[in-house]
């Protein structure tokens, strides 16, 4: 429902402005109407359920606390979508762009650069957990389920559906898509062109896009923070296990883990300062 909501908001100019009194009356308020008609038309498939008067109240609180945090974090959120002339996607929020990468015959589109603490701001409100705090560079210390709830978030406020590419995927842009030139390394052979490693980092993480993209225009594909990547890791013998796959090395790796074939496994909920992840798209 808040999909729906949000995407017909968006649908007439790809501009959303959503302050707190918007909330309750354009979605709080229909939500507890729709929630109230299906418990009502659905009655015996419930053995128990309660909506009480409380429970409607609570909402005034949300847009309570929401009205607290607008001097600090703006609830009025602000999104334009647009393309450029290489089918590439162009995305603002409150202030912040960034580029979304069509890969071509493979029908996705991937984040030119990993997420920055500066989009991670513009969505989440803060970037405190970071070691490393830079606008330009990329947001780490943050687990798979941290991840998953910026995409919540951002997908609500663009009415885009985002996710974290797959392995396959990532492997697939990393390694040029289409027009692969079969490098070790995204972008090519020599390490210290395209990628941030333990042998020229100086152990210190780097704002992005500083090293040469790949052949898709995809930058720090390898090194600088390790990327998540949505599905479960998964041995040669098709084992699928809670870990989640993470991606590319980082600025503390030696250089072979940032081969594009590297893969390296982790528990969803572990955080760390050279873990981030890049945005993927299907549309």
């Amino acid at each position: 429902f808040l999909y729906q909501k949000v995407g017909e908001k968006l649908a007439a100019n790809n501009i959303l402005s959503l302050s707190a009194e918007d909330l309750y009356e354009e979605i709080i308020t229909p939500m507890i109407k729709e929630t109230q008609s299906y418990l009502q038309a659905h009655t015996k498939e419930f053995d128990q359920f309660t909506f009480s008067d409380n429970g409607i109240k609570s909402s005034f609180l949300i847009v309570k606390r929401l009205k607290q945090t607008d001097k600090n974090l703006s609830f009025m959120v602000r999104c334009s979508i647009e393309k450029d002339s290489h089918s590439h996607l162009v995305f603002t929020v409150n202030g912040v762009s960034f580029t979304m990468i069509r890969v071509q015959t493979a029908h996705f589109y991937l984040g030119r650069f990993p997420v920055t603490q500066r989009l991670w701001r513009a969505v989440m409100g803060t970037n405190e957990q970071c070691l490393y705090k830079r606008d330009n560079y990329p947001v780490e210390k943050v687990s798979w389920y941290d991840c998953q709830n910026f995409i919540q978030r951002l997908s609500l406020i663009t009415g885009k559906s985002f996710r974290l590419p797959t392995e396959a995927e990532w492997e697939y842009a990393a390694k040029g898509g289409a027009h692969s030139k079969r490098f070790n390394y995204a972008g090519g052979n020599n390490s210290n062109e395209v990628a941030w490693h333990k042998g020229n980092s100086r152990e210190n993480l780097h704002e992005v896009g500083l090293k040469r993209p790949n052949e898709l225009g995809l930058y720090d594909m390898s090194g600088n923070v390790y990327e998540w990547c949505e599905d479960g890791y998964k041995t040669r013998q098709d084992d699928e296990v809670s870990a989640r796959g993470v991606r590319g090395g980082n600025y503390l790796a030696n250089k072979e883990y940032c081969r594009i074939t590297s893969r390296y496994a982790i528990t969803p909920n572990y955080r760390d300062h050279g873990i981030g992840f890049r945005l993927a798209l299907t549309l």
